[in-house]
């Protein structure tokens, strides 16, 4: 028996053909709610901030939610789990990323879901700030202070992750094995798009993030079921027998999921159907 279902973002609950992140339909409003109406849990896995969709979607749509791959967690409106990263780990990727041959932008997010950049007024750091493209905002602002500088104010909050985005592909491939070589053990390196990644602490991904809240809710795995289409579900694929991938997922990602769907509305007709025929089953028993 099904008792909660955790689903993705971009790409999934907001997919709305052919565009990945404009919206929840209408079908998935209504399906969330019949959801609901069946008795099981509706809640959020996705590598975007754990406020993001009633931020922007609508204030009807607050749900228990693993944030930031897992990075940040939210339960019964509380944060429950958040990771941290010390000084010397950021001044190390600092390091690292000082040194790219790959046009990049890396920045820092707080437990606030503030950016910090590089450079807060250079050019990446400017067109987060004044959004000209008026793209989707996922951070609460961006900061006037470096990441140097951030990490050195005694007054500042705790670092939960690490982005960074390329303009090439190539440069996700390269520092996403050179980060496992250089610090294997340390951190977990998730591709969040084909030009970025995360970086979280070692241990932080949706995966462990679900069973925490499963954990805490007094919810098995088995009665636990996901839905997502990208590379960073994949823990959560792995972890989750009861597993879902969007049909416009590329092939290989399809291949870690156990069902294929076309939209979160089908998924959750899916659940409904099985969670009855096994009622159904049970009362036969008796």
């Amino acid at each position: 028996m099904i008792k909660i279902l955790f689903s993705d973002l971009d790409g999934t609950l907001l997919y709305i053909p052919p565009v990945l992140t404009r919206g929840v339909s209408e079908e998935n409003r209504a399906a969330i709610r019949r959801l609901q109406e069946s008795g099981v849990r509706f809640a959020i896995a996705t590598g975007r901030s754990v406020n993001f969709l009633p931020q922007h979607y609508g204030a009807d749509l607050v749900f228990d939610t693993v944030g930031i791959c897992g990075a940040s967690i939210r339960l019964n409106g509380q944060f429950i789990y958040q990771t941290d990263f010390d000084h010397d780990e950021i001044d190390a990727l600092l390091d690292v990323f000082s040194d790219s041959a790959y046009e990049h932008r890396f920045l820092v997010v707080t437990q606030e879901n503030d950016y910090i950049f590089e450079d807060p007024f250079g050019e990446q750091a400017m067109e987060y700030k004044l959004n000209p493209k008026q793209r989707i905002r996922d951070c609460r602002r961006v900061l006037d202070q470096s990441i140097a500088e951030y990490i050195r104010d005694p007054h500042h909050t705790h670092i939960t992750a690490c982005f960074c985005h390329f303009q090439q592909e190539v440069g996700v491939d390269y520092y996403k094995d050179m980060l496992k070589r250089k610090f294997f053990g340390r951190y977990q390196i998730i591709q969040t798009s084909p030009y970025s990644i995360v970086i979280l602490k070692d241990g932080a991904n949706k995966g462990t993030g679900i069973a925490k809240i499963a954990a805490l809710t007094g919810i098995g795995l088995d009665e636990v079921a996901v839905v997502g289409d990208s590379e960073n579900d994949f823990e959560m694929f792995a972890m989750i027998p009861h597993s879902y991938c969007m049909s416009h997922a590329r092939p290989d990602i399809q291949a870690k999921a156990k069902t294929i769907v076309s939209s979160v509305a089908e998924c959750i007709d899916l659940i409904i159907k099985e969670n009855e025929q096994e009622q159904l089953e049970n009362l036969n028993l008796l």
